[in-house]
């Protein structure tokens, strides 16, 4: 796990992404005020995701958890989504980019079922 940081207030922002096989990926962030929160833009490679809403989560990325060797959690301190702009800046809401190791920890974690 690796806490990502350097974001600002600023309602729009792009930021590298380097993953540990050296490789990195593109995330473009952006504050929608009549929404009340955090979009996200996310190229890795030939995988885009566009327009996502930044969620409170332990891996916001899970559904594509085959197709790329990374997570992105989203942990606040109140345990709610980002809905102020000054979310990331203030560190109210952070980051933490997952390596496999860290996705697949958190799918035994959370997900598995002892039926």
């Amino acid at each position: 796990m690796n806490l990502l940081s350097g974001f600002t207030d600023s309602p729009s922002q792009t930021t590298n992404i380097i993953l540990d096989d050296g490789s990195f990926a593109t995330i473009d962030l952006y504050f929608r005020p009549q929404q009340n929160g955090w979009f996200y833009d996310l190229v890795y490679k030939t995988f885009s995701l566009l327009v996502q809403r930044i969620v409170y989560s332990e891996n916001m990325l899970r559904q594509f958890r085959k197709q790329i060797p990374f997570g992105l959690a989203v942990l606040s301190t109140d345990n709610n989504d980002p809905m102020i702009q000054t979310a990331f800046s203030s560190n109210a809401s952070v980051f933490i980019l997952l390596n496999s190791d860290d996705v697949a920890a958190i799918e035994i974690a959370k997900f598995t079922r002892d039926d």
